[in-house]
């Protein structure tokens, strides 16, 4: 099971300070086309669900891209044009993933 610091929800009890026991527990599962299978939890207090998903700089992509290529890449000197004609992506999505660092 995962341990997670705080519950992601802003009106709970615990998302600024979890107890030092278990506070979440596994409820299921979800499919993404990205991921495959990823586990849900539900938090003990405010009975809000979330998943592993949701503490990982990879929250809401469809796409995944390496990080550390995209870092090797911009420490070589290529510019983002020529990353994202490399890559076959747009520059937009550079830029997220780039922000997400």
């Amino acid at each position: 099971m995962h341990w997670f610091a705080f519950c992601p929800n802003p009106g709970c009890a615990y998302h600024k300070a979890a107890p030092d026991r278990p506070w979440a527990w596994a409820t299921g599962w979800y499919a993404t086309k990205a991921f495959g299978k990823v586990r849900r939890y539900r938090c003990s207090c405010c009975g809000k669900s979330f998943s592993t998903q949701t503490f990982s700089t990879h929250y809401y992509l469809k796409r995944i891209l390496s990080y550390r290529e995209l870092l090797y890449r911009l420490a070589a000197g290529e510019s983002l044009r020529g990353m994202s004609r490399s890559l076959g992506c747009s520059l937009s999505l550079l830029a997220n993933r780039f922000e997400r660092l």
